[in-house]
């Protein structure tokens, strides 16, 4: 009865934090509500409250909201063509609110028609070309009109990433911690999350959250780089695939972008290899895999044949205990200007998933001192996201 409530607890987790599932689905609640569109978006101007437009992987908002943004930042560039924000505005709130593709490429041809040459033209098609790698010399060019522009920095970094242009992915992750658009609270728990490993393991991810502040970490603070992070996301990107597993001796002979299907080669075909998975991993992926999971922390370790079988909670406990900086458990969670703290905050209730487990193991060791604590923290921790019921009902089993 308590893994049902462990479950239920991270299947919920989950769903706050499956950033790139959004669109997809609130594109088919779009097409199965387009009778209802035009009563939605029946306001004036002056009725609207208009509001940036971040990243959606940044930004926590209803589908009702990006549609009502819509219909405002339509509204502003036919009242002022030449406004650049305006239009970068329409065309992302436009995307996220489930356009068509034929909408989006007029979109985008009015861009080109009426503020051409400008940093949101060369940005914007960049992105509609669906980060295509030939279309490079617009992202940069970009870069060149506006370096400061915190939203250029997510893409420059996959750019730099997928094109092996090491040294340019160095200074772009130099900058783009510099900007102080990463909330302190990610490189808090990028750089626990990059202490669970073992030496010189492989760590599997595939979210932002649990992979850009890793990587500035790695490359700026040189915390962990016996650590290889691999982002199941970014692998569809042949040449880099390729790559990144030669030069981490990794074998792995299956050539599609099924994310489950190339965890399980690279599993099979590295038995003896030390691999971690993010508890970020969607669960999906992880199908078939359940039995050889061991939480020890921010992560699960792949149990490897024929090791000796030590109770994994030991290792759980010494992150916690000796590894880990918790300070960040205590405080209230803060985002930045591009990324919501609704979404950190999801991010944070990792840590209640495991240390739920850990509170089981000093229950059984009899260490009360230890448990009360513990528990006092994940239930503060889990208040932040509306979820201290959860916990306090799991406790009291």
């Amino acid at each position: 009865m308590r893994y049902f409530f462990l479950f239920v607890f991270c299947y919920s987790i989950q769903l706050l934090i499956q950033a790139q599932n959004i669109q997809g689905e609130q594109r088919k609640r779009l097409e199965e509500k387009n009778s209802e569109t035009d009563k939605v978006l029946d306001h004036s101007l002056e009725d609207l409250r208009l509001h940036k437009v971040n990243d959606q992987a940044y930004q926590k908002m209803p589908l009702s909201w990006y549609m009502q943004q819509k219909n405002g930042w339509e509204k502003r560039v036919e009242l002022n063509k030449n406004d650049e924000e305006a239009w970068l505005n329409y065309y992302r709130s436009a995307q996220y609110s489930g356009a068509k593709q034929q909408e989006l490429d007029e979109i985008m041809k009015a861009i080109q028609e009426y503020i051409p040459g400008t940093f949101t033209a060369h940005y914007l098609s960049y992105i509609h070309s669906n980060r295509n790698l030939n279309k490079g010399y617009d992202l940069q060019k970009a870069w060149q009109l506006q370096p400061h522009r915190k939203e250029l920095y997510k893409e420059l970094t996959l750019f730099f990433t997928w094109k092996q242009e090491y040294d340019n992915l160095k200074k772009t992750l130099k900058t783009w911690k510099n900007l102080k658009d990463i909330p302190d609270a990610l490189f808090s728990y990028g750089k626990n999350l990059l202490l669970t490993p073992s030496p010189g393991a492989i760590l599997i991810t595939d979210g932002e959250f649990d992979t850009y502040p890793l990587w500035i970490l790695q490359q700026i603070d040189l915390v962990r780089t016996d650590v290889t992070v691999i982002n199941l996301s970014l692998l569809h990107q042949i040449d880099y695939r390729r790559s990144l597993f030669k030069s981490a001796g990794i074998l792995c002979s299956y050539q599609g972008n099924n994310k489950n299907e190339i965890l399980q080669a690279i599993l099979k075909e590295n038995p003896t290899q030390s691999i971690y998975i993010s508890l970020t991993v969607d669960a999906d992926i992880l199908d078939g895999l359940q039995n050889k999971l061991q939480i020890e922390g921010l992560a699960y370790k792949i149990s490897l044949q024929n090791e000796n079988q030590k109770d994994f909670r030991e290792k759980l406990a010494a992150n916690f205990e000796k590894n880990y900086n918790l300070d960040g458990l205590r405080k209230k969670i803060q985002g930045s200007e591009t990324m919501d703290r609704e979404k950190v905050v999801a991010l944070y209730q990792n840590y209640v998933v495991c240390g739920l487990i850990l509170y089981d193991y000093y229950i059984e060791k009899a260490d009360k001192a230890k448990a009360d604590k513990l528990a006092e923290d994940l239930k503060q921790l889990a208040k932040q996201a509306g979820k201290e019921s959860l916990v306090n009902e799991y406790i009291a089993k």
